[in-house]
């Protein structure tokens, strides 16, 4: 998306560059007159890390961090914000074997249900869960939330979010 600035319908400051400061129009056409700039500028959406922050671990695109301290799913999903992620989203087997090594102890996902079932992570991105035999079922009736339990390495369905656990956030780069 470009961007224009017509310094003749509003001149810059003086010693300002016509581009510091850019007005936003509908701008249906541009005469060039020399009382005009253009400027442009990119409205892409923020790099993503090249790689993975300190503290955080490396699986294929995405980076992974693990906490001990003890959140409810709401402030789970605050504390990872405040580090730069989102609660996390697991996307392959590969991801999920990293993870299982990571986690010390009960730790939430990102992953949410509507109470009949239909599950969906935080982060928007596409669902996935591994096979059966890496999971506990996750009917996402009553448990609408969704645990990595280190004990036997397996996500079960985890009560409604008021639990206090771990926390298990990624970023994808």
């Amino acid at each position: 998306m470009t961007i224009f600035y017509d310094s003749a319908a509003g001149s810059p400051s003086a010693g300002v560059s016509p581009c510091g400061e850019i007005r936003v129009d509908i701008v249906l056409e541009i005469w060039p007159t020399a009382e005009s700039t253009v400027c442009t500028k990119s409205l892409a959406k923020p790099k993503l890390p090249a790689k993975c922050p300190g503290g955080w671990t490396t699986v294929d695109n995405k980076c992974f961090k693990y906490d001990g301290g003890k959140r409810n799913y709401a402030d789970t999903v605050k504390y990872c914000k405040s580090q730069g992620g989102n609660i996390a989203s697991i996307h392959s087997d590969k991801e999920n074997n990293a993870v299982i090594n990571l986690v010390k102890e009960v730790a939430f996902l990102g992953a949410e249900s509507d109470g009949k079932g239909n599950w969906k992570w935080n982060d928007g991105s596409k669902w996935w869960q591994p096979a059966n035999g890496k999971h506990d079922g996750l009917a996402g009736r009553s448990e609408t939330k969704i645990a990595l339990y280190h004990g036997d390495k397996k996500w079960h369905d985890w009560g409604t979010g008021a639990e206090k656990l771990s926390v298990l956030c990624s970023i994808a780069r």
